[in-house]
């Protein structure tokens, strides 16, 4: 497999089912967006992800803040208590 086997194979993938934007870093958007509402620690996700930078669970989560900040906003209901 040549260096950069494991890109093409993950696009040819994605374009045989139809997912457009195939990549590894797609998995980690992913991972690290659906690690905060299953009740992740920001710090636990660093070291299962290999990250030792704080800077790297803000990148690969931002690309869905807005929908995390939103569901907890609807959980917490604070403004239902006013």
């Amino acid at each position: 497999m040549a260096a950069n086997g494991v890109k093409i194979m993950l696009w040819r993938c994605g374009e045989l089912t139809g997912v457009a934007n195939v990549h590894a870093h797609r998995w980690r958007h992913n991972f690290a967006h659906e690690w905060k509402p299953a009740g992740g620690d920001t710090g636990d996700l660093m070291l299962v992800l290999g990250w030792s930078s704080d800077d790297m669970p803000r990148r690969y989560g931002a690309s869905a803040a807005a929908e995390r900040a939103q569901l907890t906003h609807a959980r917490l209901r604070i403004g239902d208590r006013v």
